[in-house]
C-alpha cells in the first residue's frame, strides 16, 4: 500500500545518521501532494509532531491515502538538504551501481562550484564526454538546467544519471558576460577518472574526476593514481597535489584503494553508526615507497568518497587540505527497500577520523588553508589561487 510507503520512508528519514528534521520532512510530504504550502509554519500539523515517531507516520501516512507516493518521499528526503538522502528510481539505483565501477550509461562530463557571491560555475569539462561535445566550457556560469536553478551543484549531476542516452537538456548559462541557451545532448562515454601532470621541478598534480573501484585497471582510481604518481617520482617529484575539487565521490573503496596507494597507514576508513558501534576498513594493497609531501585541493562539491580519501590522507599522511570545507556527505549510506524497484537513501554510519577517532561537525572537512574558489574571471585569465597556495607549500 502506498500508505506503507510513506511510513516507512519517513521513519527511515527522521531516525537516520543524519536525521532530516520531522516536521520540515512532513510539510514536504503534503505540500509535493497539494495537500498544504511550504510554509514554516506547523499549523497544518498536529500538537506535538516530532514527538513520536511511529505515531507521527502513521498520521502522515493517512493524511497521504490515495496519492502517488513518491513525489513525497523525493520531497521529504530533499528537504534537509542532506547528501547521501534522497529517493532512488530503479534506473537510477543501476546508474549509480555503474558509476562505482566507472561505467555508468551516460557522461555529463562537467563539475561545478559555488563562488562566493552564490554564482554556480563549471569547475571542470572532461574531454571526449558530453558537455564538450555540446560547447559548455569552464568558467561557464549555470543559470538554469532542465529550467531549474542548481542550488546543489553535486546533487543535480546525480539526478542526470537518471536519463538515458540521447536525451537533450536545455542550459541557460553566461558566458564572458553574455547569456546563451546550450543543448546538452547525454553521450556515452568513458570519463577521464585521473589526469597527472608535473606543474613545477618537483611538484606533481594529480586530478580525480570520481572515485571508483574496479576490476579493470583503467576504471580504478586506485591503480590509475599508483601508476601517475610512480611516473612522476621518477621525473623528480618531491610533492604531491592530490585534486578532488567539485569530485561527486563515488565508492569508499575507491578512496580506500587510492589513499593505500599514497600513505602505509591503515585502517584507510572508520564509522560510527547510529548505535555508537565502530568499525574499520584496512588499507588496500602494497604499502608505497612515496616520501612526498601532499597537499590536497578541496572545494564545497567534494562530496563522499572525495572526503573519505583526504580524512585518510590527512590522518595517516599529514597532508594539508586547501580550498574550501568539503560538501558534507562524510557519511556511509545506506537503503531502504520500497516497492517497484525505489529505494531510500539514507545515512546509516557517520566517518570518523581513522587515527583522531573524531565525527566531525556538518559531517565535513574543514581546511587548512583557506582560498575562495575559483570565478569566472580567474578561469578566462587562467588564475588557480588555490593551487597557487599549494604550490607555495609545497615548492
Amino acid at each position: 500500500m502506498d500508505v506503507d510507503q510513506i511510513r516507512t520512508a519517513f521513519t527511515a528519514l527522521v531516525t537516520s545518521a543524519a536525521p532530516v528534521e520531522p516536521c520540515a520532512a512532513a510539510r514536504a510530504a503534503l505540500a509535493a501532494a497539494g495537500r498544504t504550502s511550504t510554509s514554516t509554519s506547523t499549523s497544518t500539523l498536529p500538537s506535538g509532531f516530532g514527538s513520536d515517531v511511529t505515531r507521527d507516520g502513521e498520521w502522515l501516512g493517512h493524511e497521504l491515502e490515495g496519492v502517488i507516493p513518491w513525489p513525497s518521499i523525493q520531497a521529504m528526503a530533499w528537504s534537509g538538504g542532506i547528501p547521501h538522502t534522497a529517493l532512488v528510481p530503479p534506473e537510477m539505483r543501476a546508474a549509480m551501481m555503474a558509476m562505482r565501477t566507472g561505467t555508468p550509461p551516460i557522461e555529463p562530463g562537467f563539475l561545478m562550484h559555488t563562488v562566493p557571491d552564490g554564482r554556480i560555475v563549471v569547475s571542470d569539462v572532461a574531454p571526449g564526454c558530453s558537455a564538450a561535445a555540446s560547447g559548455i566550457r569552464v568558467g561557464d556560469v549555470i543559470l538554469l538546467l532542465e529550467g531549474e536553478p542548481v542550488e546543489r551543484p553535486v546533487a543535480r549531476l546525480m539526478r542526470m544519471y537518471r536519463h538515458p542516452a540521447g536525451t537533450e537538456l536545455p542550459v541557460k548559462l553566461v558566458r564572458g558576460g553574455v547569456t546563451l541557451d546550450v543543448t546538452l545532448r547525454l553521450a556515452p562515454g568513458r570519463l577521464p577518472l585521473v589526469e597527472s601532470r608535473m606543474v613545477s621541478s618537483s611538484v606533481g598534480h594529480v586530478l580525480i574526476r570520481a572515485v571508483t573501484a574496479s576490476e579493470d585497471p583503467e576504471r580504478d582510481v586506485g591503480a590509475l593514481v599508483r601508476r601517475a604518481v610512480e611516473g612522476m617520482l621518477r621525473d623528480g617529484m618531491r610533492g604531491l597535489v592530490l585534486d578532488v575539487r567539485s569530485n561527486p565521490g563515488g565508492n569508499s573503496d575507491g578512496s580506500v584503494r587510492t589513499a593505500s596507494a599514497l600513505t602505509a597507514g591503515t585502517p584507510m576508513l572508520s564509522f560510527r553508526a547510529k548505535d555508537g558501534k565502530e568499525s574499520d576498513v584496512p588499507r588496500s594493497g602494497e604499502p608505497p615507497a612515496l616520501a612526498a609531501k601532499i597537499v590536497v585541493l578541496v572545494d564545497d562539491q567534494s562530496s563522499s568518497s572525495a572526503e573519505m580519501l583526504p580524512l585518510a590522507l590527512r590522518e595517516h599522511a599529514h597532508a594539508r587540505l586547501v580550498g574550501q570545507d568539503t560538501a558534507g556527505a562524510l557519511t556511509q549510506p545506506g537503503m531502504t527497500p520500497l516497492r517497484d524497484g525505489y529505494m531510500l537513501m539514507t545515512p546509516v554510519a557517520r566517518s570518523l577520523g581513522p587515527v583522531s577517532r573524531k565525527a566531525f561537525d556538518g559531517d565535513r572537512l574543514s581546511v587548512d588553508v583557506r582560498v575562495a574558489n575559483r570565478t569566472p574571471e580567474d578561469f578566462a585569465a587562467g588564475r588557480d589561487p588555490q593551487l597557487a597556495a599549494a604550490l607555495e607549500f609545497l615548492d
